[in-house]
């Protein structure tokens, strides 16, 4: 004969699967009722079950077509399943289109109802199924419940969870600018990041743990919708944000500083972070060799970004103490990620000699023969940056593995995914590496073809155009006459606003390339006498001298005020040619 519990669990029809034969009789008959709850909830919607447990495409298909109405439930349960099986045709074919147009239904009739949290659950399952949503009539329901619930105290978690949701959802898709959904995203934004201003307002870390994360997400979520709007964030959120962490400082870890820091320099929110804000992170923040080396980067990267020791926003005691830290990770070969090592790098260069990193050799040294290991993995804007940063910090020549080994490993990855850089990515990176001596004709071969397919793209900067021609005339390439005159011509067209510095460096640049325009074109010299005009002032007597020398070369005469700043003027000979005969400058 059993025991009580035996015979309870008989009359109840329990299955002893492991977990319940713990359980008194109190706990089966909660688990009974529970099951019997369930059961009702699925007979009323068949729907959910289906979804629920389908497993494989055909099984998903099967209950799109087999279901006469599907609810919100549902449809969330069916982008869950369609996640889990990793279905990229879940939507394609008879079957797939049937599923499509069922969970745009229900969520079409189902949106006014939804809860906050329901509707942030569509966003994100939505973009991990890669399923096209009724995303117009989701964003304005979301939009609707926030307002509605403003004055109820709305969750900060679930109003996040709604901004994460629409963020993810929308990141990967082109948005139109006179689009519905650009306006219903638009409205979204405007009133999700009110809602998230005022519902951190009385955020008091001591009662709430957990809102140092939240406020972390709400900032950068915000933040990246406004990218996708196309319009400015507001600075009122980011200062109402940023001032209630700084009141709740000692709540947040070194990594979520690092992550507010971040967030407000990329927005160009400088501003907002005062001597008092910094002051109230650092002095809390407890940075030792437990910080992880992603915060520690991040952190210098926002210091760097904001010029903070420069303006002694920060200390030189505090930057220290992330070196050393650095130092340590980085000396007992801790396992980091290349693209933290890359961003640290650049911080240490851009923070400048004040920063004890800039000119530490050992550091270089470790720094460089831990990428090495991973070069091959690095993407355009790591690779970017490490080459900038070693062209700024220029390590120590008697550093053998750097400039024989690690440089020419450095260029040999640029090369390998030249053709991936972007004008903006891949200008720069040439530059450094050419000031470094990288020598690379492998590289030079597939820039020149890189550059040569689109001018008009790296002269939509100038400075672009300028890198560019800079580092194929110090290398001494030769490009071609092809790429030449179209470099030189795409100038002419951006010449009225390029800089005193990228007009010599870029005339220069093509004289050395023995490059040399049409004779007796007007509009040429028209061009060029107007741009060094209005630079004439600003320029010495040495860069005179270069421009005077490059527009020989070039062929083209050179305006009298600009021969008279070197002294030199221009007369026929009986050829009628123009000559310049050099005489003593005026001022000496």
């Amino acid at each position: 004969v059993g025991s009580s519990a035996d015979v309870a669990r008989a009359s109840l029809g329990v299955v002893e699967d492991g977990d319940e034969k713990s359980l008194n009789l109190d706990e089966l008959l909660a688990r009974k009722r529970e099951r019997r709850r369930r059961a009702r909830a699925i007979d009323r919607d068949g729907g959910l079950e289906a979804f629920a447990t389908a497993r494989t495409v055909d099984a998903l298909h099967r209950a799109a077509l087999e279901t006469s109405a599907v609810s919100a439930a549902a449809a969330l349960a069916a982008l869950r399943s369609v996640d889990a099986a990793d279905a990229r045709d879940a939507f394609e074919g008879e079957g797939g289109k049937a599923l499509a147009a069922k969970l745009r239904d229900a969520f079409e009739s189902a949106s006014g109802t939804m809860s906050l949290r329901a509707l942030a659950r569509a966003f994100h399952d939505s973009a991990r199924a890669r399923f096209d949503a009724p995303a117009t009539t989701l964003l304005r329901a979301a939009a609707a419940r926030i307002e509605r619930e403003r004055e109820a105290s709305t969750a900060a978690r679930d109003v996040t969870s709604a901004i994460w949701g629409v963020e993810n959802y929308w990141r990967r898709r082109d948005v139109r600018e006179d689009s519905e959904d650009m306006r219903a995203l638009r409205e979204f934004a405007r009133v999700a990041s009110a809602a998230a201003a005022s519902v951190f307002v009385e955020w008091d870390s001591a009662k709430d743990k957990r809102g140092a994360a939240t406020l972390c997400r709400a900032l950068k979520h915000v933040i990246a919708i406004h990218k996708i709007t196309r319009e400015p964030v507001p600075m009122d959120f980011i200062a109402s944000l940023v001032n209630v962490a700084s009141h709740n400082a000692v709540a947040f870890s070194p990594m979520q500083v690092s992550f507010i820091l971040h967030d407000v320099v990329s927005a160009k929110a400088t501003d907002i972070l005062t001597e008092r804000v910094i002051a109230s992170f650092s002095h809390i923040m407890q940075v030792d060799e437990s910080t992880p080396f992603a915060a520690v980067s991040a952190l210098l990267w926002s210091y760097a970004k904001m010029d903070a020791l420069k303006s002694g926003l920060v200390s030189t005691k505090h930057t220290d103490e992330l070196h050393f830290v650095t130092r340590a990770k980085l000396d007992r070969g801790e396992k980091v990620a290349s693209r933290d090592i890359a961003m640290n790098m650049y911080a240490v260069a851009r923070l400048g000699a004040e920063h004890v990193g800039f000119a530490d050799g050992d550091y270089h040294d470790v720094a460089c023969k831990t990428l090495a290991k991973e070069i091959d993995t690095l993407n355009q804007r790591a690779l970017l940056m490490i080459s900038w940063s070693l062209n700024t910090m220029r390590p120590s020549e008697d550093n053998v593995y750097i400039h024989s080994t690690f440089l020419d490993a450095l260029g040999g990855a640029v090369q390998r995914s030249v053709h991936a850089f972007a004008p903006f990515e891949l200008a720069p990176t040439m530059h450094a590496l050419t000031s470094l001596r990288v020598t690379n004709p492998k590289l030079l071969e597939l820039a020149r073809d890189r550059f040569r397919a689109d001018v008009s793209g790296y002269a939509e900067k100038p400075q672009n155009l300028t890198l560019m021609l800079w580092s194929f005339a110090a290398a001494e390439y030769d490009i071609g006459e092809d790429t030449s005159r179209m470099a030189a011509y795409a100038y002419l067209d951006v010449a009225p606003i390029a800089s005193a510095l990228e007009t010599k460096t870029i005339l220069q640049s093509l004289a050395r390339l023995h490059f040399v325009f049409d004779e007796d074109d007007a509009r040429v010299k028209n061009i060029l006498d107007d741009v060094i005009e209005r630079y004439l002032d600003e320029y010495s007597e040495a860069d005179c001298e270069v421009l005077a020398w490059s527009l020989l070369a070039l062929r083209v005469p050179a305006s009298e005020r600009l021969l008279e700043r070197v002294g030199v003027e221009s007369v026929a000979n009986d050829a009628g040619d123009v000559e310049y005969v050099v005489h003593k400058p005026i001022d000496v």
